[in-house]
């Protein structure tokens, strides 16, 4: 199967994670046209996108990012907003918050020509009061899944995926269903 993505760090999480279930991945990158809305209509549209292109069976992935403090922000915008904000930025943004929880949302798409399945998972992660680490996504230096004691881009530079294979993600949930002797798709 095609994991349609230009993230090679989430390709190399999923393929990890894939792999624990027998499964392997392909990453292709395509500059699909992203429509705008909540995660799971965005990753349904890119799948069907994608299936639509290679004609095969495709995944994909879309990632919000919610701070719960700040409404949800950033949501769906994360992608953007590590091009504008430095990690100054969000520090400032954050500065006398005392709820720093940060959700990631999963919303991971497979599609073939029976149709779509979809899964999602919540990840919370806590946003740190200092930057550690080095990555060109600014984000990464700020969050941390393990109560603070390190980065993402502390953890992926010591070697680990982009989230922990030993987490309940949508990936897990999609590794489990296409191994199903009778996978559960339209």
């Amino acid at each position: 199967m095609i994991f349609v993505t230009s993230n090679a760090l989430k390709f190399n999480s999923a393929a990890a994670i894939l792999q624990d279930f027998g499964l392997s991945v392909a990453r292709q990158e395509h500059d699909f046209t992203e429509i705008q809305g909540p995660g799971r209509a965005i990753a349904e549209a890119k799948a069907q996108a994608a299936y639509d292109f290679y004609k095969q069976p495709v995944v994909v992935s879309d990632d919000t990012w919610e701070i719960p403090a700040l409404g949800g922000f950033p949501g769906a915008y994360m992608h953007p907003i590590n091009d504008w904000f430095t990690a100054d930025d969000w520090l400032r943004l954050m500065h006398g918050v005392q709820d720093r929880r940060i959700v990631l949302r999963q919303h991971v798409v497979y599609q073939d020509e029976r149709g779509q399945f979809y899964a999602v998972s919540d990840l919370e992660g806590v946003l740190l009061t200092q930057a550690r680490g080095d990555s060109k996504y600014t984000n990464l230096t700020l969050i941390s899944f393990t109560d603070g004691r390190t980065s993402r881009a502390e953890d992926i530079a010591a070697g680990g995926t982009m989230v922990g294979r030993e987490s309940d993600t949508a990936w897990h949930k999609l590794g489990e269903q296409l191994t199903k002797s009778e996978p559960n798709l339209p």
